[in-house]
């Protein structure tokens, strides 16, 4: 929608008038017939010039709605596994150039990360009937990698190994 305001020195609606050829001010002249009309005191023409200035101004208003929706959800033992996976092959690239105390530490927490990450891979498959407890349990134990990977979990969380 658009309105159409006024100049602050409108002449309340009047049209300005200037001569055609040397643009005085001829505002008197407006009514007057070309025969009536006197030559302009400058330059002698008889012919004028109506200008009007109009000032449009418009209001526009608009509004966006989004909805955002989450991708997969379903974070089974198959969705750990490729997490596992990317966060291996993200800790193996070898990192050169020197490092500070802070980002040393800073990559060893994120291989400790890694190990609790990965044995807790254990939880999932045990929760989906992957295989049962008792067997996920005795792989864990019985394979010195697995094992491994238990005792730097607990570690992390209790302080000790037992």
């Amino acid at each position: 929608m658009s309105q159409i305001d006024s100049q602050p020195n409108d002449r309340s609606g009047l049209v300005d008038v200037y001569c055609a050829d040397c643009g005085v001010d001829r505002s008197g002249d407006m009514m007057l017939t070309n025969t009536e009309r006197t030559p302009c005191s400058t330059c002698g023409t008889t012919t004028l010039q109506y200008r009007r200035q109009l000032t449009c101004v418009a209001s526009v208003s608009a509004s966006v709605s989004t909805a955002l929706t989450p991708g997969k959800q379903i974070r089974d033992w198959r969705l750990r596994w490729e997490q596992i996976r990317q966060k291996a092959i993200r800790l193996s690239v070898v990192h050169t150039g020197p490092r500070s105390a802070a980002a040393i530490h800073a990559a060893a927490q994120e291989i400790i990360d890694f190990y609790v990450f990965a044995y807790h891979l254990k939880d999932r498959l045990i929760a989906e009937k992957i295989q049962p407890k008792r067997t996920i349990e005795s792989a864990i134990t019985t394979n010195p990698t697995l094992a491994l990977l238990a005792d730097l979990a607990n570690l992390d969380k209790h302080f000790v190994l037992n």
